[in-house]
């Protein structure tokens, strides 16, 4: 939360991604995490999309977690197909912020699940 009380309020999350050639941010986020996944991580089978597969695993753990549906759309970047999905905003500190605090991290997930709650 330090790293979002210092930017702007209003602006961009991770405003030093540069947009792709479409003018898009995303593009080159999923070009960054497929390049570190290949490369660090050591996942070099082309069938499995590193971007996609964490979309996917996203959207589960926030079910899990009972984030609604509107919240896990706009955190992910999908949209609805609603008109109204493009009015308004979703505030980080209202909307982002405790959503993402009701995900367990993998490593307190395992904790629980062995039943150490440590």
């Amino acid at each position: 939360m330090r790293y979002v009380a210092c930017l702007p309020i209003g602006g961009l999350l991770f405003p030093d991604i540069p947009p792709d050639g479409f003018g898009r941010r995303a593009g080159t986020a999923t070009k960054w995490i497929g390049k570190w996944v290949r490369g660090t991580v050591g996942i070099t089978d082309r069938r499995f999309d590193p971007n996609h597969s964490l979309r996917h695993r996203f959207i589960s753990e926030c079910r899990e977690a009972g984030i609604d549906e509107e919240t896990r759309n706009a955190l992910t970047g999908h949209s609805d197909g609603s008109v109204s999905r493009d009015y308004g905003e979703f505030y980080i500190r209202t909307v982002f912020y405790p959503a993402i605090l009701k995900l367990v991290s993998p490593p307190e997930k395992t904790a629980v699940e062995r039943g150490t709650g440590d």
